[in-house]
C-alpha cells in the first residue's frame, strides 16, 4: 500500500543489511516500515499440489512452444500497449493484490480481448473485489489471497472503476460492494476463464547470467503478451542501475508480502549489486515490475528486480535470510511463484435475480441449476445439471462478515446455451441452490423473490412465493420453457413481440442476447426482414392489425431518410397505408 510521509522517511533511513564485503551497500526495509505492508494469506494446499504435479510444459498456454534464449527479444514492455491501465494508487488499504489481479492483470488481459483502450475510467476495480473478500473494511491492512480473488473474477467478473471507482468524491476510500444489479450482469459477460502457476526454482540451479535457460518460459509468456502476478516478500534491498533506475537487488525472510504485476523484461539493464565498480554477467538482466503506490514512487510508478533476486543464494549480496524475491505464501524459500491468466467471453442469456437480506453472505454456496424434469415431482429422479455461480468462499474472507441486503444475479455458464434447451423441449425449469457452508450463529437469510430475467433485465418469470430456509439450505425452480419468436417472454406470439423485433431491425433498440436467438426465426444465423416477416405472418388477425397500427406509428416518427431507407421493409409487412406513403417518400 502507499507508503506515509513519515514511513517512507524511516525506510530511507534504514540501511541495516550487512554487506558481502566492504564495497556493498544497498537500502532495506525496516521494522518500523512493516506496518505499511500488509499481511497476505499463504498459498492455499490444493494450489501448491497442482503446481507440483504440472510440469513446466504443461502449464502454458495452448499453442506456445517455449523458445530458447536466442530466440527470445532482448527486452518486452507490456505497460507501452493501449491495454495497459495508468498506474494506480492503492492509498493507506491492504488491497495490493486486488490491484495486482484485477486492476493491471484482468484489465490488461480483458480489455485486450475486447479490445478497449484501457483508461483509469475502463480498467476494472481493485475495490469492488476487494471490498467483497475483506468486507469493505477501510484502512485495513489486511490483504486477500491471490487464488480467492481469481476465484471471484471466474464466477463473477468485475465492475469497472467508472462503475466502482475506488475513491469516493472526498478522496476516501469506497468501503461500498456496489450493489448494482445491471452492472453486476454485465460484468459475467467478461470472465477469468483460467489461470496457471509457474515455478522457478534456484537452489540447484541459480540464475547466473541474462541468458538463463530458467528465464526462458516467463520471457516466453510476456513475449506472448501474458502480464504476470507475484507476491514479493515486502524485505529487500535497492540500488540504482547504471542507468539511474531504482531496482530490487535482494529479499529477505519476512511475514509480510506485496502483490505486484511483472509488465515485461529487459537484458540490458544493469546494476553494481555488490558495488566492486564493475559489472558481472550475474549483475544484468531484470524484470520491470508494476506497483501500486502512484507514479510519485521507484521509476514513475514502475521499479526494476534484477533476475539475480530470484536466486535463494547470490554471489552479490548477503546471503543471511535471503529468499527467493517472489517465495511469499510458501515454506520454501528457494521457489519463485508467477500467476498468469485467460479471460474469455461469456455472453449470459439467463440470470436468475435473488432478493436476499442476510448479516453474512460469505456463509453461503449458490449454484444454478438446469432440469427436464419437474424438480418437485416425487418420482423425479434426475440429477440436475449445475453451474457453480458462487460468492467468495467463506474461508477466503480476511476479515469479519459481510452483510448483504440487496439482488444477486447468479449466471447458469453454459446450462443456457445453446438456446435451444429452452425451446426444444415441452419443459424447462432453471433454479437456484444455496447451503450455508458454516455451522454457526449466523441467523437464516430472508428471501423475498426470485426472478429469471434475460441480461438487459427483461422479467422472463418471476415468484415471490419462496420456501424456508431449513437446515441452512434453499431450492427453487421456476419453469423457463420459451417459444421461438416470444421476445416479450409472454408464452404467446403477439404484436408485442412483432413490435420489439421491428424497432431493433429499424436500428431504434437492442435485443438482449436471449431475444437475439428467439429472434432469428428461421435459424440462418442472422436477424432480418425475413424474420420479420415470418412472424407478422405467425399474428392473429386481430394482432396484426394492432401491430400495424403500431408500425404506423413508428414510422410517422421517423425522420424523411429513415423512411426512405426503411420504405422496402415496410411494404413486405404488408402495410398497404405505409407502403403508399414510403412510395411518395422515394
Amino acid at each position: 500500500m502507499k507508503k506515509s510521509k513519515k514511513l517512507l522517511a524511516c525506510m530511507l533511513a534504514a540501511v541495516n543489511i550487512c554487506a558481502v564485503g566492504s564495497n556493498f551497500t544497498a537500502l532495506s526495509v525496516s521494522a518500523e516500515s512493516e506496518k505499511c505492508c500488509c499481511e497476505l494469506p499463504p498459498i492455499p494446499q490444493e494450489e501448491l499440489e497442482k503446481i507440483e504435479a504440472h510440469s513446466q510444459e504443461k502449464v502454458m498456454p495452448a499453442n506456445i512452444q517455449i523458445k530458447s534464449a536466442q530466440a527470445l527479444p532482448s527486452s518486452v514492455d507490456l505497460s507501452t500497449s493501449p491495454y495497459f491501465p495508468p498506474i494506480g494508487d492503492q492509498g493507506e488499504m491492504g488491497s495490493c493484490v486486488a490491484w495486482a489481479t484485477t486492476y493491471y492483470q484482468f484489465t490488461f488481459a480483458a480489455n485486450k480481448l475486447n479490445n478497449i483502450t484501457s483508461t483509469k475510467s475502463t480498467a476494472y476495480s481493485p475495490s469492488w473485489i476487494y471490498n467483497w473478500l475483506n468486507n469493505g473494511i477501510a484502512n485495513s491492512y489486511s490483504g486477500v489471497e491471490r487464488y480467492s480473488v481469481y476465484n471471484m473474477l471466474s464466477t463473477r467478473g468485475c465492475l469497472t472503476m467508472a462503475d466502482c471507482p475506488y475513491y469516493k468524491a472526498d478522496g476516501t476510500y469506497n468501503t461500498s460492494i456496489k450493489n448494482d444489479t445491471k452492472k453486476m450482469i454485465d460484468a459475467l459477460e467478461t470472465k477469468l476463464s483460467s489461470y496457471e502457476t509457474i515455478c522457478i526454482r534456484t537452489s540447484e540451479t541459480p540464475i547466473t547470467s541474462p541468458k538463463d535457460s530458467d528465464l526462458n518460459q516467463l520471457k516466453t509468456l510476456l513475449n506472448n503478451g501474458y502480464i504476470l502476478q507475484v507476491n514479493m516478500r515486502y524485505n529487500f534491498t535497492t540500488k540504482r542501475t547504471t542507468n539511474n533506475e531504482e531496482a530490487v537487488c535482494a529479499c529477505y525472510k519476512t511475514t509480510l508480502g506485496h502483490g505486484l504485476t511483472i509488465v515485461g523484461y529487459n537484458d540490458n539493464i544493469q546494476c553494481d549489486i555488490n558495488g566492486d565498480g564493475k559489472i558481472s554477467e550475474g549483475e544484468k538482466g531484470a524484470f520491470k515490475i508494476a506497483d501500486s503506490h502512484g507514479t510519485s514512487e521507484h521509476n514513475n510508478g514502475f521499479f526494476w528486480l534484477m533476475y539475480d533476486a530470484l536466486n535463494n543464494t547470490s554471489n552479490y549480496s548477503n546471503n543471511t535470510d535471503r529468499v527467493a524475491a517472489f517465495s511469499f505464501g510458501v515454506p520454501q524459500t528457494n521457489v519463485n511463484f508467477f500467476c498468469y491468466i485467460e479471460v474469455k467471453k461469456s455472453p449470459v442469456n439467463v440470470v436468475a435475480l435473488l432478493d436476499i437480506n442476510t448479516n453474512c453472505i460469505n456463509n453461503f454456496d449458490f449454484s444454478t441449476t438446469k432440469s427436464y424434469v419437474n424438480p418437485y415431482n416425487d418420482n423425479n429422479t434426475e440429477s440436475y445439471l449445475a453451474h457453480k455461480g458462487s460468492m467468495p468462499p467463506s474461508e477466503d474472507i480476511m476479515a469479519g462478515i459481510l452483510t448483504f441486503n440487496g439482488t444477486i444475479p447468479l449466471d447458469y455458464g453454459n446450462l443456457d446455451n445453446p438456446v435451444s434447451v429452452f425451446t426444444d423441449n415441452n419443459t424447462c425449469f432453471l433454479g437456484v441452490y444455496m447451503k450455508k457452508r458454516r455451522d454457526d450463529a449466523y441467523t437464516a437469510p430472508t428471501i423475498s423473490k426470485i426472478k429469471l430475467c434475460d441480461n438487459n433485465m427483461n422479467t422472463i418469470t418471476s415468484t415471490t412465493s419462496i420456501p424456508n430456509v431449513e437446515n441452512g439450505s434453499w431450492f427453487k425452480s421456476l419453469s423457463a420453457h420459451l417459444i421461438v419468436g416470444d421476445l416479450n417472454y409472454n408464452k404467446i406470439i403477439d404484436s408485442g413481440d412483432a413490435d420489439i423485433l421491428l424497432n431493433f431491425i429499424a436500428k431504434r433498440t437492442s435485443l438482449s442476447n436471449l431475444q437475439r436467438h428467439l429472434a432469428d426465426i428461421n435459424k440462418d444465423g442472422i436477424i432480418s426482414l425475413t424474420d420479420l416477416t415470418a412472424l407478422n405472418k405467425k399474428l392473429p388477425t386481430n394482432e396484426k392489425l394492432t401491430f400495424l397500427r403500431s408500425a404506423q406509428e413508428i414510422y410517422n416518427n421517423m425522420s424523411l431518410e429513415e423512411q426512405a431507407e426503411y420504405s422496402t421493409m415496410f411494404r413486405e409487412l404488408e402495410c398497404s397505408i405505409i407502403a403508399d406513403m414510403s412510395a411518395s417518400v422515394e
